[in-house]
C-alpha cells in the first residue's frame, strides 16, 4: 500500500518539529496480543492509584482490538469491542483469579475473560442469555448443527417432508423468466395486510433485487394453514397459571405476522415430537432461538445498524424466509470458537480458566462464600432494552417451557424503564458487591441520562469513582470504581459552580469544540469525585436528572461558550468563547503523537496504536478512531501483516531537505512571475508594487492551527502549502472542528 511521493510530500520538518528519535520496538512480535497491550498500558494501572479529582479522568479508554464478536442476537447485546476485558484483566489480575460478572449481559465478554485464563463467576437471570453462554462455551462443531437440521428437514408432516412444506409457503416466480424462486424476504408496509414486494436472486436467469409481489404470492398467504392455532399456542406456552400476563403476551405477539408465526410453531412442535437426546436438542434450540428473532417484523427494509429498543414495527419491514434463515443460523452458531469450560454453580471450573454460571440474580448470590475469592468485577453496564427483555420472556417459554418465564415475568408486565428504575436496578447490584475489589464497568450506547444513573448508583452504593474514560464517537464509557466512598465529607457547595468549572476545564484541555456527552460527563466526573452526588438512594427522584441537565444547559447557553449548531452527520458542539493559543488543538496533538509512536514502533497494528494514543489522551480526551486512521493514511503505509509503518520519505532528514526545496521552488517561481521575494523568510512572501500580495506558509504536516491565529490581511492572499497526502487529514479536522473550518475560509490550500 505504499505511496509514490514527491519531494514536497515528504517534507515534515519546520515549523512543527516533532522531536522524533528512533527507538527500540517494545512490541515484539513474539508476544501475545494481550501481553503487548499490557506493555502499552504499563504506566497506567489506575486501579491501584490513589484517587484525586484529576486522576478520575486520568484513565485511558481501552479501544479493543476488533469489532464486537458476531454472535447470535448481537443486535440486542452490548456492542463491546473484543479485547477490552482481556486487556484490563491482564493489567489488574493474574491467571487463575476469580472475576465476577454480576449482570451476565454479554456472553462474549464472559467468554473473553475465561479464555484469558480467568475463572469467571457469571450471575445471569435471563434463561436466553444463560443458554447462549452455555452454547457458545460448548461450541458444538458445524457438523452437529448440520445433522440436527437434516433430521428436522427430513422429518415428515403428513405425507410431505417438512423442509419442502415450509419452502412451499415462500415459493414465488421470477419476474423475468417465470422459474420458481425462493425469496430471501417479502417486504411489508406497516398496517397493511399483505406484502407489496419481494427480494430474490433467480438461479436460472440471474435476475435479482426487489420486485413487486406475484399474485400467486398473495394466494399462498390466503391459503395459510392454522395461523390462529399457532397464535393461541404461542400465548399458551408463555402464560403462567395465574393468566395475568395473557394481555401483555398477546400485545407483544403483534410483531409476528401470521406466516412467520405459523412456520415457527410448526418447527417448535416438531422439536417436541422428535424426542432428541439432550446435546442434539440443545443444538436445535439454539437454531430455533435465532429463528425466533428472525421471524419478527422488527427488521427494517433499509438494513444498516439494527438495534431495536421497542417493539415497534418499522414503516417498511422485511418478512424473512425462515427456512433460509434457519440454514444461515447453522453457520452463525458454529462460529463460536474453541470450547471453554463451563460449569453450574457451585461447581468450579479449572484454574486454567473457565466459567461458573449462576442462573439467578447476583443479589441472591452475594456475599460470596470463601471458595470464590473474587479479585475483580468485570461488568457490562448495558442499558435496559425493553424489546429484548420482553422477547426473551416469550422465547424462554417457547423454547424451555412456562417455568422458564418466571424470572422474566416483570419484563412482560413492564414495557418501559425510566431513569429511577435503571438507577435502582443498578444500585441493587452494586451495593452488594465486595467493597474491597475494583469494579470495571463497560457502558455502551451511553446517553447523559444513562451515564448519570450509573455514576449515581455507584455513589449511593458506597463505591468510590476511581476512573472515567469516554469515547463520544462510540458513545461508550469505561468506569472504574474502587473501594468505598465517604472518605471526603459530603459536598455542601454549589454544584452549579462545579459544573461550570468542569465544562470550562474540559474545553480548555481539548482546545477544540466538544459535544454534549463529553461536557455532561465532565460534570458527572467532577460531581462524583467531589462526592457531590447524593449518598442516599431516597434522595433521587424523577426530577434529579432533569435538574442536572438544566444546570448543564444553563452553562452551555452562557456567554463564556460558543455553540455550533447541529450539521449533517454532527451533533451540536461547544467551545470556549475565547480559546487559548496553547495547548494545540487536540486533533493536532493526536497527529503529532501518532507520528512519534510510529517512529518508535514501526509495524504496530492499529489497535496497538490506538492503545498508545489513548494512553496519552485519557479520560474525556479519547480521540476518534477515524482521526487516527486519517493520520495513518497521511503519513504511513500498511504492510501485508496489517501493521503500519511510516513511509520511507517520513524521516527527519528528508523532511528538512524537501521543505527547503519547496521554499526554494516558491522563490524561483516568484522571480519568474516578476515578484520580489526575500530569501530565507518563513512564510515565503511575494511583494509587488510595494504591497505583500501573497504569503505562503510552507508546512510539512497537517498541524495548521498555529498558522491561523493571526487575522489575515485583506490585501494579502494567504496560502497554506503542504503535501497533497495531508489534505484529507486537514479536511477531516475541518469537518469535525467548526472553528477551524471558519478560520480556513480566509486561506487557500
Amino acid at each position: 500500500m505504499g505511496r509514490r511521493r514527491t519531494a514536497l510530500r515528504a517534507a515534515i520538518g519546520q515549523p512543527h518539529n516533532y522531536d522524533i528519535m528512533p527507538a527500540l520496538n517494545p512490541l515484539s512480535r513474539e508476544r501475545s496480543p494481550v501481553a503487548k497491550f499490557a506493555i502499552l498500558l504499563a504506566s497506567t494501572r489506575v486501579c491501584c492509584s490513589p484517587v484525586s479529582h484529576m486522576s478520575v479522568l486520568a484513565q485511558p479508554y481501552l479501544p479493543g482490538h476488533a469489532s464486537p464478536p458476531e454472535v447470535p442476537l448481537a443486535h440486542f447485546l452490548p456492542p463491546i469491542p473484543a479485547g477490552i476485558g482481556a486487556v484490563w484483566l491482564e493489567q489488574n489480575t493474574r491467571p487463575g483469579d476469580w472475576v465476577l460478572d454480576p449482570f451476565g449481559a454479554s456472553p462474549a465478554l464472559a467468554l473473553e475473560a475465561a479464555r484469558a485464563g480467568r475463572r469467571v463467576l457469571v450471575a445471569c437471570n435471563s434463561p436466553v442469555l444463560a443458554f447462549m453462554l452455555e452454547m457458545l462455551a460448548a461450541a458444538p462443531p458445524l457438523e452437529a448443527y448440520q445433522s440436527v437440521l437434516v433430521e428436522v428437514a427430513t422429518s415428515r408432516r403428513g405425507a410431505e417432508r417438512l423442509e419442502r412444506q415450509i419452502l412451499g409457503l415462500y415459493q414465488s416466480r421470477c419476474a423475468a423468466c417465470g422459474v420458481a424462486v425462493q425469496p430471501a424476504a417479502f417486504i411489508w408496509r406497516k398496517d397493511e395486510d399483505q406484502p407489496f414486494a419481494r427480494q430474490y436472486c433467480c438461479p436460472a436467469c440471474g435476475d435479482e433485487g426487489e420486485r413487486p409481489v406475484d399474485p400467486d404470492d398473495l394466494t399462498t398467504l390466503l391459503q395459510l394453514g392454522s395461523a390462529p392455532l399457532a397464535r393461541a399456542r404461542a400465548v399458551d406456552r408463555v402464560v403462567l397459571e395465574d393468566g395475568n400476563l395473557q394481555r401483555s403476551v398477546e400485545e407483544s405477539l403483534q410483531i409476528y405476522r401470521p406466516r412467520p408465526l405459523y412456520v415457527l410453531f410448526t418447527l417448535l412442535n416438531k422439536m417436541d415430537a422428535l424426542n432428541l437426546p439432550p446435546d442434539r436438542l440443545r443444538c436445535l434450540q439454539a437454531l430455533l432461538l435465532s429463528l425466533c428473532d428472525q421471524a419478527t417484523s422488527l427488521w427494517p427494509q433499509a438494513g444498516g445498524r439494527y438495534r431495536p429498543r421497542q417493539l415497534n414495527t418499522p414503516a417498511v419491514s422485511l418478512e424473512k424466509n425462515l427456512w433460509l434463515a434457519l440454514e444461515q443460523a447453522v453457520q452463525q452458531w458454529s462460529k463460536a470458537g474453541t470450547p471453554t469450560p463451563l460449569v453450574r454453580y457451585p461447581d468450579q471450573p479449572p484454574e486454567s480458566g473457565g466459567i461458573c454460571l449462576y442462573p439467578g440474580r447476583a443479589r441472591s448470590l452475594l456475599p460470596l462464600p470463601s471458595e470464590f475469592p473474587v479479585r475483580a468485577v468485570l461488568a457490562p453496564l448495558a442499558r435496559t432494552n425493553p424489546a429484548f427483555w420482553t422477547l426473551s420472556a416469550l422465547w424462554s417459554g417457547w423454547l424451555f417451557g412456562r417455568e422458564a418465564v418466571a424470572p422474566l415475568k416483570g419484563a412482560l408486565e413492564r414495557q418501559r424503564y425510566d431513569w429511577i428504575w435503571n438507577l435502582q436496578a443498578m444500585h441493587y447490584v452494586l451495593s452488594a458487591l465486595p467493597p474491597t475489589v475494583p469494579v470495571f464497568g463497560i457502558a455502551t450506547e451511553c446517553s447523559p441520562g444513562s451515564l448519570h444513573s450509573l455514576l449515581a448508583a455507584g455513589q449511593a452504593a458506597g463505591l468510590k469513582l476511581a476512573g472515567l474514560a469516554l469515547s463520544e464517537n462510540d458513545r461508550s464509557a469505561q468506569i472504574l470504581w474502587q473501594g468505598t466512598a465517604g472518605s471526603l465529607p459530603a459536598y455542601e457547595g454549589d454544584t452549579a459552580g462545579l459544573c461550570v468549572q468542569a465544562i470550562e476545564s474540559a474545553l480548555a484541555e481539548r482546545n477544540e469544540p466538544a459535544g454534549q456527552l463529553t461536557l455532561f460527563s465532565a460534570c458527572l466526573a467532577s460531581l462524583a469525585a467531589s462526592e457531590a452526588l447524593p449518598r442516599d438512594l431516597t434522595q433521587y427522584t424523577a426530577e434529579t436528572p432533569v435538574r442536572l441537565q438544566q444546570c448543564v444547559d444553563s452553562v452551555l447557553a452562557g456567554d463564556r461558550l460558543v455553540r455550533y449548531a447541529k450539521a449533517a452527520g454532527r451533533d451540536p458542539l461547544w467551545e470556549l468563547a475565547e480559546p487559548a493559543a496553547e495547548p494545540l488543538p487536540l486533533s493536532d496533538r493526536v497527529e503529532m503523537e501518532t507520528v512519534r509512536f510510529l517512529h518508535r514502533n514501526p509495524g504496530a497494528a492499529l489497535h496497538e496504536i490506538q492503545y498508545a494514543i489513548n494512553r496519552s489522551f485519557p479520560g474525556l480526551l479519547t480521540p476518534p478512531r477515524e482521526l487516527i486512521l486519517a493520520v495513518l493514511d497521511a503519513y504511513a503505509e500498511q504492510r501485508e501483516d496489517g501493521g503500519w509503518t511510516l513511509t520511507p520519505a517520513e524521516n527527519p532528514e528528508s523532511r528538512r531537505r524537501d521543505l527547503q526545496a519547496a521554499a526554494e521552488a516558491l522563490l524561483e517561481l516568484a522571480e519568474r512571475l516578476g515578484y520580489t521575494a526575500p530569501a530565507g523568510e518563513q512564510p515565503v512572501i511575494w511583494n509587488g508594487d510595494g504591497l505583500v500580495l501573497y504569503s505562503f506558509a510552507v508546512l510539512a504536516s497537517a498541524v495548521v492551527s498555529p498558522r491561523l491565529q493571526a487575522k489575515p490581511s485583506a490585501e494579502t492572499l494567504q496560502v497554506l502549502v503542504l503535501p497533497e497526502c495531508r489534505l484529507p487529514l486537514v479536511s477531516f479536522k475541518r469537518r469535525s472542528n467548526p472553528r477551524l473550518s471558519r478560520q480556513l475560509q480566509f486561506w487557500r490550500l
